[in-house]
């Protein structure tokens, strides 16, 4: 629920629903008693050491008013906090907890609070959705709920922490000595105005490098790192550095503190129109798409006016108009004197052909290495005559149409590619198809209705949601469990796509975006579904993990399963795809045929 009414609502909801538990409560353990007694049902007494509790009794009026009256402060405060909160947003406690210093702490903590409102009811919900998805059990739910709550109110946390952006212009960027475990020492100097690429394999550190920068590393990811990073004289070690530096996550979704994208950016900045957010300005900021949520985050930092503009992984988020409007951004502020400095795997991506480019590689910072070798062309697959999934959706959307009249029909072995511009509605294409309704999904004939891995499996963009456990050899474990496959077969499928094993006591979570993706895809094709269906899979993924993951989709192919890909990179879509579809004014047209 969003906006004041919608709090007001909810809090109303939530108030009622308290008086009705604690009526609940009394009536089972016989707390209704009264002189007006309106039924009666018989005591129960447990034997043994529950001999001392009555369940059930009598319901008398007396007893109904005597519980609503003790529940009546609680219910209260519930609609005065809920109240207070629809007209207090989180962004007008930032506002006072950076203009009155000795309460900024209480305030910054009220702030995550009311914040966490909308998280909590979001975290549940896609919580559900992705247990369905992986076939797992009701009591799954609950860890998942609890770590995106700490996921987003650690996120909003470091948001609110944020110092007042303030101007220091002509100033070198300098990192001495830089290092920690796995990763340094790094010595570079980035000059005021100046363009850097840094490219990097798979979980090389590269987002490790951009937060050491931003001053996150130590106080909000527990990290501590040695040599220093400086801009002028100014030292980069804490959240004081978010005065001058602004960063842009890969996933800026659970950073966002306010409820819709015109409250999060303000009136001034949206009216600016910076990466085509001012289309976006109603829209409630936990709808937004991956690319829709990227542009809001670059839009965010760049109107900070930041003296360093650091962004992690553009070209997994942005279409083609996206990175475009990107590289004239970049190049607006570096004229006016900020360092910008792009991590991404693909940074041929963004046109910026007078940037550096850097790269790091077994810890060490330094100019690319000559190219590899290409690696061997994919052998072909053999698409079959037999229609094995027939597709049929009237249309789809939330409060407004997105897609409409779809019709697709894939044949044994099939690889099919969809794209559009970000927001169009890939991703709601692929969940609508995971969780098929009445008569839309046949898979060699039998009718899919709602959630069924093993016949249709998705990887959704944000693989986290999949991950419950607290290390990663509990994570391809409890896979197997799921689907009843001999010990092994997750752990051996991640080392395909992956070509190593990451260190099997990380923390799901704490693996890069390029590792988790590939986990997830790991534990779904553990069902042998016959219809897999990959959101964006290869976003952050190096090149030689790219060419991994296409062998493991012909892999994939070769056992008779037809694959459907959304993303924005068609040179992947290519390679694989007999035919693509492009969403475009709200209809699945079919772009192009291909040979892959």
């Amino acid at each position: 629920m969003t906006g004041a009414l919608g709090r007001i609502k909810l809090a109303a909801g939530l108030a009622t629903g308290f008086v009705a538990l604690r009526l609940i409560y009394a009536f089972i353990f016989s707390g209704l008693s009264g002189e007006r007694v309106l039924f009666s049902i018989p005591e129960v007494t447990p034997g043994g050491v529950f001999r001392h509790i009555t369940f059930f009794g009598d319901v008398s009026a007396e007893g109904i008013l005597r519980n609503i009256e003790l529940a009546l402060p609680f219910a209260l405060s519930i609609m005065v906090f809920g109240t207070i909160s629809a007209f207090i947003t989180p962004q007008v406690i930032r506002t006072a907890s950076m203009r009155v210093k000795p309460l900024r702490n209480l305030l910054t903590a009220l702030a995550i609070s009311l914040s966490a409102i909308p998280g909590v009811l979001a975290a549940a919900k896609e919580a559900r959705w992705a247990r369905r998805i992986r076939g797992e059990r009701p009591l799954s739910v609950l860890v998942p709920i609890l770590e995106r709550m700490v996921q987003r109110a650690t996120a909003v946390g470091l948001e609110l922490g944020k110092a007042a952006p303030r101007a220091l212009s002509g100033k070198t960027l300098r990192v001495s000595g830089f290092g920690l475990a796995g990763l340094g020492p790094i010595n570079c100097d980035f000059e005021p105005g100046s363009v850097t690429l840094l490219s990097g394999e798979t979980g090389s550190g590269k987002s490790t490098f951009l937060q050491a920068i931003a001053g996150e590393l130590l106080e909000h990811h527990g990290r501590p790192s040695s040599g220093s990073i400086r801009l002028g004289d100014q030292v980069l070690d804490s959240l004081a550095a978010s005065s001058y530096v602004a960063l842009v996550p890969q996933l800026p979704q659970h950073s966002f503190v306010s409820e819709t994208v015109s409250q999060e950016l303000g009136a001034k900045v949206c009216g600016l129109n910076i990466m085509g957010t001012s289309l976006l300005s109603d829209r409630p900021t936990f709808s937004l798409s991956h690319g829709e949520a990227y542009r809001v985050a670059v839009a965010r930092a760049a109107a900070r006016k930041p003296a360093v503009l650091l962004i992690d992984e553009p070209s997994a988020a942005l279409d083609s108009k996206g990175l475009e409007e990107l590289a004239e951004l970049v190049e607006k502020l570096s004229a006016s004197g900020t360092i910008c400095l792009i991590a991404d795997h693909r940074p041929q991506m963004l046109a910026l052909p007078q940037a550096r480019l850097l790269e790091i590689s077994e810890g060490k910072l330094s100019p690319p290495a000559a190219k590899k070798a290409p690696m061997p062309q994919l052998r072909k697959v053999v698409v079959g005559n037999e229609v094995t999934s027939k597709i049929e959706i009237s249309s789809i959307g939330a409060s407004e149409e997105l897609i409409g009249e779809i019709s697709l029909e894939l044949r044994q072995a099939q690889c099919v590619a969809i794209t559009g511009a970000n927001g169009s509605g890939k991703s709601t294409l692929l969940r609508r198809m995971a969780e098929p309704e009445k008569g839309e999904l046949f898979v060699h004939g039998v009718e899919v209705l709602g959630a069924h891995p093993r016949r249709v499996a998705l990887v959704p963009d944000r693989p986290a949601q999949f991950f419950v456990t607290d290390s990663l050899a509990s994570e391809l474990a409890r896979s197997d469990e799921i689907v009843g496959a001999e010990k092994g077969l997750t752990e051996l499928t991640l080392r395909s796509i992956l070509g190593k094993l990451p260190d099997e006591n990380t923390h799901p979570l704490d693996l890069s975006i390029g590792t988790q993706l590939a986990l997830s895809v790991a534990m779904q094709l553990s069902h042998k579904p016959q219809l897999l269906l990959l959101d964006e899979p290869v976003q952050g993924l190096d090149p030689e993990s790219r060419e991994f993951m296409a062998e493991t989709i012909r892999c994939v192919q070769e056992t008779g399963c037809a694959v459907v890909i959304a993303t924005h990179d068609l040179e992947f879509a290519k390679r694989l795809s007999t035919v693509i579809y492009e969403i475009s004014e709200q209809r699945l047209r079919q772009a192009s045929e291909v040979t892959a």
